[in-house]
């Protein structure tokens, strides 16, 4: 028996058309690993936000303190209420208390060193008002209602037990941002005095994230910005914006508004809405170092915050409360 070999030739053609090019499990599983990465980059991109690890470290509170109050309270079976809403309204004070008073400290905040001795004991001074607070709210309440006897102390072991926990995982998720960080530069638009200065004052701060310079006017390409040893100024800043994923923190303007181009300006808007934030010098030594550039401070600087110092002091808030509420002492006494 004999084959024509045209015709073998045809079949063997026709048969490696009809095998496909990328078979259908290999198009799925390069489909579920497109849709795998684009999930993890959204992800990080979520976790890159400022208002992520507050509500980290928020719902983490939250979570501990609830355990915590009710895990002691089962425990020692002493704190004796009513109905279960009494517990629950007792919690619920507890807890707003509490996060307001870390909220106070920057126990929330993103740029706040959790991992130093000064946050730890701004801390730990927040969490011991936050008992004295919500002590004198709720025992206060209890004189009037006999019927509810809650324990001081289920109140005080709880409080204790926060502490370590609280400070506990404010130190790894710090860590966790920290690494996540060191890789990452912070993009300084400007090569100015104001530039310099800045450079400076991050030298003698805590941050450690690297700085690049870039000349807008491209004046000083090449040039170091603080001496030899500092970061040379370079250029193309529309080039490290569109490239700015994954490489800068934030961007930081040490120039002066009018001398940017228009076209540049609407480019950094675009960037602090669609990627990542752009701070100016004082947004930037207000979060992360929280307090006011000295050049900043001129006779129109009070106008221009609005007095907020004098409008909302603490001090006066103080005052009020304790004038209106020695009147009222002093009528419950009577």
């Amino acid at each position: 028996m004999t084959t024509d070999p045209q015709t073998s030739g045809a079949q063997n053609e026709l048969l490696v058309d009809s095998v496909p090019e990328n078979p259908p499990w290999e198009e799925a599983k390069y489909a579920a690993k497109t849709v795998g990465t684009s999930r993890r980059g959204r992800l990080l991109s979520m976790a890159r936000q400022e208002w992520f690890t507050a509500c980290v470290y928020m719902i983490a509170d939250i979570a501990t303190w609830v355990l915590l109050y009710g895990t002691i309270s089962y425990i020692r079976r002493d704190a004796f209420f009513v109905s279960p809403l009494d517990f629950v309204l007792v919690d619920l004070l507890t807890l707003g208390v509490l996060l307001q008073a870390l909220y106070v400290v920057g126990g929330y905040d993103r740029n706040t060193e959790t991992r130093s001795l000064a946050y730890m004991m701004e801390h730990i001074l927040a969490v011991i008002g936050a008992a004295a607070v919500s002590s004198l709210l709720i025992y206060s309440a209890a004189a009037y209602d006999q019927t509810m006897k809650p324990s001081r102390g289920v109140m005080l072991a709880s409080f204790i037990t926060f502490i370590p926990l609280s400070l506990g995982y404010r130190r790894l998720v710090r860590r966790f941002v920290a690494s996540s960080t060191a890789n990452r530069a912070f993009l300084v638009v400007g090569s100015g005095k104001l530039a310099a200065g800045f450079y400076q004052a991050y030298c003698l701060s805590t941050n450690r994230q690297r700085l690049e310079f870039v000349d807008v006017e491209r004046q000083r390409v090449g040039q170091y910005i603080g001496g030899p040893g500092s970061p040379i100024i370079e250029g193309d800043i529309v080039t490290k914006l569109a490239n700015i994923d994954g490489r800068y923190s934030g961007v930081i303007l040490a120039e002066r508004v009018d001398r940017l181009r228009p076209d540049l300006l609407e480019l950094l808007v675009r960037t602090q809405f669609q990627r990542i934030r752009v701070y100016t010098l004082e947004s930037f030594y207000e979060t992360h170092w929280r307090h006011v550039p000295v050049h900043s401070i001129d006779p129109f600087w009070p106008l221009q915050m609005g007095f907020q110092l004098a409008r909302n002091s603490p001090y006066h808030y103080l005052q009020t409360s304790t004038r209106r509420a020695a009147p009222t002492l002093e009528c419950v006494q009577r």
